[in-house]
């Protein structure tokens, strides 16, 4: 604090000052710990009528001493909240995973269906043309209406699923891969 300087005091200070500073007691200091600290422990000492923080040391230390065993012990638990969430969060990936590739292999279950009955209908409207046509000499385009009528065969037999067997089926489902219908 700035204090007035008295006559006796003025004389010894030649300059024209008119004040000195002085420290004064103000009964306001506290030792305070703004870290988080685990459990009930006291985190503020304060001097004041009762007692000088230098006599409080002690506790200061004590809490400081219980504090360390149980700050280590907090992030250990939370580093294994954290290994359990992204276990967690590991498995949910798997599932969805699982999931995608399931409805993948439905859709290529699904696809086969399709050109099965594609490949039904395709052979019903040949047994049609074949019966429509009186003449299988008969030139198209530079063919012969049966050479059209084999390539047309083929080309249903290759279309047809179900040709190379119920376990070709199966097997073209199981080589389905989560990168299959990535592009789809």
């Amino acid at each position: 604090m700035r204090q007035l300087l008295t006559a006796e005091e003025r004389r010894w200070h030649g300059s024209g000052k008119q004040y000195r500073r002085e420290l004064v007691e103000t009964d306001v200091l506290v030792f305070e710990i703004k870290r988080w600290l685990p459990g009930d422990l006291p985190r503020a000492w304060q001097d004041g009528r009762k007692g000088m923080i230098e006599d409080r040391v002690g506790d200061i230390l004590a809490t400081l001493l219980a504090a360390f065993p149980m700050m280590a012990a907090a992030r250990e638990e939370a580093k294994e909240r954290q290994r359990l969430r992204e276990a967690e969060e590991r498995r949910r990936q798997i599932l969805a995973q699982e999931l995608k590739l399931d409805r993948d292999r439905f859709r290529c279950f699904l696809e086969q269906a399709g050109r099965w009955r594609e490949a039904g209908l395709a052979r019903d409207f040949l047994v049609a043309l074949r019966a429509a046509i009186p003449d299988s000499s008969l030139e198209i385009g530079g063919r012969p209406a049966a050479e059209w009528l084999e390539w047309a065969q083929a080309h249903v037999q290759a279309h047809d699923p179900l040709t190379q067997g119920s376990s070709a089926v199966f097997q073209s489902i199981a080589e389905v891969t989560e990168r299959t219908y990535r592009d789809r």
